[in-house]
């Protein structure tokens, strides 16, 4: 699915360069395992926002808060390509 690697690849970039170093993440990297202080989460989500021209559903600060811990990146990935199909589908 093509959603699916482009959001992988752009979630990717976007964490490695919050981070400030090269790093690899996969689809089951936990959030918390790549020592993002909330403020950075905050960054990060901004500019997945702006890039995929969407709105992820949920509140920064309860994900964060409530899903830190558990969080990853595939987690984001599908919040993603989520938002994007229901974009299309309103438009």
């Amino acid at each position: 699915m093509p959603e699916v690697e482009q959001a992988y690849s752009i979630i990717a970039e976007v964490l490695a360069r919050s981070i400030g170093e090269e790093i690899v993440v996969t689809p089951d990297t936990q959030l918390s395992a790549l020592a993002l202080d909330s403020l950075s989460l905050v960054e990060v989500i901004f500019e997945i926002e702006e890039r995929f021209n969407v709105e992820l559903p949920f509140n920064i600060n309860d994900f964060a808060r409530d899903q830190g811990q558990e969080g990853t990146v595939g987690d984001l990935i599908a919040m993603v390509v989520a938002a994007q199909a229901a974009k299309g589908r309103a438009a």
